[in-house]
């Protein structure tokens, strides 16, 4: 084998060992409409996002009807926030950063609250 033969095999090697699997960072798509598509991104241009689903199917998302756009993995269940007043929010976080919590009554509805961290005791899978 030639060397660069050789290299070829070994820088091969070297970007299926650090290049993530497929499906090991999903991203997850919050259409306007409220519905969710999870997968991987495979094709991004002006006028719409293609995304890889569980089944392998290519769901096509127009840009016009994309809420948000998450590139992190995230628990979609439901949870129970509790607030520093004492009271206890149910609901599905779909969105935080630094200052807030973005929360979903219903996880396929597109109507969203936020909430503040600072009114946030905890967050808990079970209700406490």
């Amino acid at each position: 084998m030639s060397s660069y033969g050789k290299t070829a095999v070994i820088l091969t090697a070297a970007v299926a060992l650090l290049w993530p699997s497929r499906g090991a960072h999903p991203e997850y798509v919050f259409r306007k409409d409220g519905s969710i598509v999870q997968g991987t991104i495979v094709r991004d241009d002006a006028a719409a996002i293609s995304v890889r689903d569980a089944k392998g199917a290519i769901v096509r998302v127009e840009r016009s009807n994309i809420m948000r756009i998450l590139y992190t993995k995230l628990y979609m269940g439901k949870v129970y926030i509790r607030l520093t007043t004492g009271s206890v929010l149910e609901g599905y976080v779909v969105d935080e950063d630094q200052n807030n919590y973005t929360v979903r009554r219903e996880l396929y509805s597109p109507r969203e609250l936020t909430v503040p961290r600072d009114r946030v005791m905890f967050v808990a899978r079970t209700n406490p």
